[in-house]
């Protein structure tokens, strides 16, 4: 799945420069789709799980999707997971069997390319876009109105590519499911693609193995980041998978907070997140902000009941990731020193936007990680040396609670 670890090198800070966003540009395709009433369509990749797949179709019926917005793409022609899609009247395609080996990653990414051509070519070929899932997520009873909530923004803004209803460090109780943010690392897990995006960009070049990864190249990307909810409206239902094993799922899957209830999103919601508006935003908090470089004092500045943001700087190096198939061998990352006490990925790209992570105390104060130097490196005070690697503690996988 998206959330497997490790990844390309991080996208070159500013590499493409893009106009400004257009808030009063006309409705686009995906706008006016979702405002006549449809839902963006779906397409499931299943493989061989039947449980999972009848626990993630009745999530979708239970948002508010009907037979013919599903699209289960098969890899395989298991008979139970096809007995399942009959159960539930949706549209069905089976890929055959490759004819020479294939490893896990090859398998995925044909599987990928081949569903959604065939929902985008043969399904659904009047939709703007179409919301990929897997057959292991559950999904809220408001998935489909937040899609429609910031779609408007992937039209108006060209600095962002795609939405996914995953945020990687959802793990707070008292988030505002109202809240939007934007991250250079592509979460997947549940995502957005626009038909044009697909047709222009992806399809072309599609990877035979990794395509996650790939998503997130500079060469995909091109600088552009993603729209994510603080508050996830997908989770995420098996222990394991080709690339997940039980110490990612218990620690970083089991413990996201998936929004329970339906939340009534504005019909501007998809401005917050604007390039421009999403800056200033950001900009303000660390203009307004208390400003520290020891981790002691900020979380214990995090737990005061105020609403005066704090901010936490600190310079690693970029390295921190391990490369597919290295992570055992890799020691963990100077970011734990930071990601520990605020209960997030160790890898530190994880929803990022150009190097902050924004997490919210106990007591609902703000709190802004910030990378230096990077892009608001302006804004720490004077005289203010940000945390480094050689004052954190030395940390072991054994310590995160991973057995050798």
């Amino acid at each position: 799945p998206g959330g497997g670890a490790g990844g390309p090198p991080a996208v070159p800070e500013e590499s493409i420069t893009y106009g400004a966003p257009r808030p009063d540009a006309p409705a686009g395709p995906m706008e006016l789709f979702t405002a006549s009433g449809r839902l963006f369509p779906v397409v499931v990749i299943a493989c061989d799980r039947t449980e999972t797949l009848r626990n993630a179709l009745t999530s979708l019926m239970a948002a508010g999707a009907s037979a013919q917005d599903i699209l289960v793409a098969q890899d395989g022609a298991n008979s139970a997971v096809a007995a399942v899609v009959a159960e539930f009247g949706v549209s069905h395609k089976a890929k055959r069997p490759p004819l020479v080996p294939l490893d896990g990653a090859q398998h995925i990414a044909r599987t990928y390319k081949f569903a959604l051509t065939r929902a985008f070519e043969d399904v659904f070929p009047g939709a703007p876009a179409v919301i990929v899932v897997e057959d292991d997520l559950v999904v809220s009873k408001d998935f489909f109105d937040y899609f429609s909530a910031v779609a408007p923004a992937l039209e108006r803004d060209d600095s962002l590519f795609v939405a996914s209803a995953w945020n990687d460090n959802g793990f707070a109780k008292h988030g505002d499911p109202g809240a939007l943010r934007r991250t250079g690392w592509f979460p997947g897990l549940g995502w957005l693609l626009p038909r044009k995006l697909w047709e222009t960009e992806l399809h072309p070049q599609w990877p035979d193995g990794h395509w996650d990864h790939w998503m997130r190249s500079d060469d995909v990307a091109k600088g552009r980041e993603c729209v994510y909810p603080v508050v996830n409206r997908a989770s995420h239902e098996s222990e394991y998978g080709t690339f997940l094993d039980s110490w990612h799922d218990k620690r970083y899957f089991k413990p996201i907070v998936r929004q329970r209830s339906r939340f009534d999103w504005p019909s501007d919601a998809w401005r917050s997140v604007l390039r421009d508006v999403y800056e200033d935003r950001v900009r303000g908090l660390l203009a307004a902000a208390e400003h520290v470089s020891d981790v002691n004092a900020a979380v214990v500045g995090s737990a005061l009941a105020t609403t005066t943001p704090l901010a936490l700087w600190f310079d690693f190096e970029e390295n921190d990731d391990a490369p597919p198939g290295a992570a055992d061998a890799w020691a963990p990352p100077p970011f734990v020193c930071v990601s520990e006490p605020f209960d997030l990925w160790h890898e530190s790209r994880r929803g990022d936007h150009r190097g902050v992570h924004e997490v919210v105390g106990v007591a609902g104060r703000p709190v802004l990680l910030v990378k230096a130097p990077v892009a608001y490196d302006s804004l720490r005070p004077d005289g203010l040396t940000p945390l480094a690697r050689a004052e954190c503690p030395s940390v072991t996988w054994e310590d995160l609670g991973k057995e050798g």
